[in-house]
């Protein structure tokens, strides 16, 4: 379905062209494509995707949903692919059925190399919280992602991995200490490679309780 198609002429030569639609009917799926294409006078064009629902991956037992996708080529003729949106694991994959990753901003350039200029974060929101224990000390997470972006006040972006989850400390211990973490980021060392990440948290919220 064309929805809009406006063409700019400029002393008899087409200098910008764009096209609005919505393509139906694809095989194996029952959504809408949504379709946004721009063609300028250079060579440069543009073009933007959507889907209304999900699209399922034939063999990867997933469904991925485009919230954003764009294709781009300038007039040097550099091609770059950015997308967000999520894929979400069909529920009879063991152990992380269910399983949501979130991604914003994921781009690849001609080279196949990520877009270093853009905000990128891919973000896995699992079904179940994954609990493991060490000692009287038990971690859970609820959250994983990993991405590149500027830390507050830097101009630089650098990779980071990032937790939501919580800790509890019990045990036979006289007191029990638990709590919830959100946002928990350990950022690339960009002075040493080797040497100790930086660390951030977005929000930390903490119970304490006494026996007896």
């Amino acid at each position: 379905i064309l929805n809009r198609l406006q063409i700019t002429v400029k002393r008899g030569e087409v200098m910008d062209s764009l096209l609005e639609g919505t393509l139906s009917g694809i095989p194996g799926w029952d959504g809408d494509l949504g379709l946004k294409g721009q063609l300028g006078a250079s060579g440069a064009f543009g073009l933007e995707v959507t889907t209304s629902t999900p699209i399922p991956l034939a063999g990867l037992h997933a469904k991925l949903q485009v919230d954003q996708g764009k294709l781009e080529k300038a007039a040097d003729g550099a091609v770059s692919l950015l997308a967000s949106g999520s894929v979400t694991l069909d529920d009879d994959v063991d152990t992380v059925g269910g399983a949501v990753f979130r991604f914003t901003n994921l781009g690849i350039d001609k080279n196949g190399d990520f877009i270093g200029d853009r905000d990128q974060t891919l973000f896995m929101d699992l079904p179940e919280p994954l609990v493991k224990e060490f000692g009287p000390v038990t971690l859970s997470v609820s959250k994983v992602g990993f991405g590149k972006q500027k830390r507050q006040n830097e101009t630089e972006r650098r990779w980071f991995m990032a937790f939501d989850g919580g800790a509890s400390l019990g045990g036979d211990l006289p007191v029990s200490i638990g709590g919830d973490f959100e946002g928990l980021y350990v950022w690339q060392n960009l002075m040493d490679p080797n040497g100790l990440p930086d660390i951030d948290i977005k929000g930390l919220h903490v119970d304490l309780g006494i026996d007896g």
